[in-house]
C-alpha cells in the first residue's frame, strides 16, 4: 500500500485494518513456517497452529464448504467470485470469498468498523467469532479510539 496515493481515508483505514488482520493471523505462534505437512491448514506461510485463530475460523466457517471452497492459497478472482455468488449471504464482501485467509481479514475489518451484530446470520457469527476473543476486542477498542470511531 502506498500512502502517497491514499486520498480516501475510509478506504485507507479499512485496508490497513484488513492487512493488520493478516499480521495477526499469520504471525509466528499462529503459523509454523517450517512445517512441510499439516494436520491443520496448509498456507503459503506454513501450517496454521492447532490453537490459532485462523484454524478455528477455518473449522467453524469453511469446513462445511471443503470440496466446493477455494483453497487457502487461492488467488483466482473468477473462482472466488463464482464461490461468492453461490454463498453471498456468508461473506462480508465478494473478496472475502477468495479464501479463508481473506475471509478472516475481511471479517476482522468489519468487526472493527461495525457495531456488534444482533442476528444469527453466518456473517454475524463470523463477527461474533472475534467478539468472543478478548484480545481482538482490545485491538478493536484501541483502533476505534485512535481513529475516533
Amino acid at each position: 500500500m502506498n500512502l502517497a496515493y491514499a486520498s480516501d481515508q475510509d478506504l485507507l483505514l479499512s485496508t490497513l485494518i484488513h492487512e493488520y488482520a493478516h499480521i495477526l493471523s499469520l504471525s509466528p505462534g499462529q503459523t509454523d513456517p517450517d512445517a512441510w505437512s499439516c494436520d491443520t491448514l496448509q498456507l503459503d506461510e506454513g501450517c496454521a497452529e492447532p490453537d490459532s485463530a485462523l484454524w478455528a475460523f477455518d473449522q467453524e466457517f469453511w469446513a462445511a464448504y471443503r470440496s466446493d471452497a477455494p483453497d487457502a492459497a487461492n488467488a483466482d478472482a473468477d473462482l472466488a467470485y463464482e464461490f461468492y455468488l453461490d454463498h453471498e449471504d456468508d461473506f462480508v464482501s465478494d473478496y472475502a470469498a477468495t479464501n479463508v485467509v481473506e475471509d478472516f481479514a475481511e471479517s476482522f475489518m468489519t468487526f472493527v468498523l461495525e457495531p456488534e451484530p444482533d442476528s444469527d446470520t453466518v456473517i454475524a457469527r463470523k463477527l461474533l467469532f472475534f467478539w468472543d476473543r478478548p484480545e481482538y476486542v482490545e485491538i478493536r477498542d484501541h483502533v476505534r479510539a485512535a481513529f475516533g470511531l
